[in-house]
């Protein structure tokens, strides 16, 4: 049987749902397994090992593209020829797209509204209780596809390995910046928004503690995260490195050197554990934010998160919690401790 697994959307969560390969071919060996994801991943899915087959699309801005592309995406996903598609996490124009390339069975959860027009298998799951990791979700959603009632599915963390020429670019340029890549820290302060992040001036005392402490430190951002690494001012530490990687492939090339990466709720922490890289990362106890659902897999990734009982459920009540501003807890000590644990 030729299956399609579709994940549509960012980078730690197409990490997260990778577990699904394996889990469905343990059980299904005999059956092709196809991806279709974001463009954003593509680096991402482009060095997973071992390697998967996979199809990308852009989100289209408007209405009426995200009309015309869901009818293109159908006549290519008819060409494929798949028999059932697994949609674990879609837009809608997408699953119109399924319905209408005339898939047999199209299985989805039962969350959003298009799911009761264009799936014809739904299940029903309540993510924002946040009661285990997303990559378990997304397998409670394999075993309902798969209609075996098979129970413990495997959960391998899915691996990723940076290119070689890159990783040895990278070690070049940063001996020249003097950095000791025997003791190099990256720290990513940045983050899209969907969680709350450490205080910003607590990420340039990290900085100052472990260029004290003769360690080299990376700092990476993005566009997106221009603003709160201003807020930080980090850069303005003496001898740390500020890098802006041009392309996901040199992230991974950068990362694959650390011998540890500070990182808050982002895919970087994910990208970091799945190179095999040691991860500390910094996590809300907001409910849907917290580490218990979006923590990264991987045996070198070790979660700080505030020990609180914590009120908020999609976010964070501010003032009007009695522990606010409770990512104080985790103190710049406490995390200098972690890091150099790494070295």
């Amino acid at each position: 049987m030729k299956v399609c697994f579709a994940r549509v959307d960012r980078i730690g969560d197409f990490i997260l749902t990778l577990p699904c390969q394996r889990a469905w071919l343990s059980v299904r060996p005999g059956d092709s397994v196809e991806w279709l994801l974001s463009e954003k991943v593509r680096f991402v899915g482009e060095h997973i090992s071992p390697a998967i087959s996979a199809s990308y699309i852009n989100e289209p801005q408007t209405f009426w593209k995200k009309i015309l592309e869901s009818f293109k995406l159908s006549t290519k996903l008819r060409s494929k020829g798949y028999e059932q598609v697994v949609a674990i996490h879609i837009p809608w124009w997408v699953a119109v797209a399924f319905f209408m390339a005339g898939i047999k069975t199209r299985t989805g959860v039962a969350s959003q509204w298009f799911s009761w027009i264009f799936f014809n298998k739904r299940l029903r799951q309540k993510r924002s209780l946040a009661e285990k990791n997303e990559a378990l979700y997304n397998l409670d959603l394999i075993n309902f596809a798969l209609q075996k009632g098979v129970n413990n599915l495997p959960i391998v963390p899915g691996r990723i390995t940076s290119n070689k020429s890159t990783a040895m670019a990278w070690a070049q340029k940063l001996k020249k910046e003097n950095i000791d890549l025997n003791r190099l820290v990256v720290i990513h302060p940045g983050m899209g928004g969907s969680a709350r992040n450490w205080p910003p001036e607590n990420y340039k005392k990290l900085a100052e503690l472990l260029k004290a402490a003769k360690v080299s430190v990376v700092v990476t951002c993005g566009p997106q995260d221009d603003h709160f690494v201003r807020e930080t001012d980090i850069l303005n530490v003496k001898d740390v490195v500020a890098v802006r990687t041009e392309s996901g492939e040199e992230l991974l090339g950068l990362l694959s050197l650390a011998k540890a990466v500070v990182v808050p709720s982002t895919g970087v922490a994910h990208l970091g554990a799945s190179l095999g890289v040691p991860v500390i990362g910094l996590y809300s106890p907001v409910r849907v934010q917290s580490p218990k659902r979006w923590a990264p897999l991987g045996d070198k990734v070790q979660v700080l998160v505030p020990n609180v009982q914590c009120p908020g459920i999609f976010k964070c009540l501010g003032e009007k919690c009695p522990h606010y501003d409770c990512m104080e807890q985790i103190t710049v000590d406490s995390l200098m401790s972690c890091v150099m644990d790494k070295l």
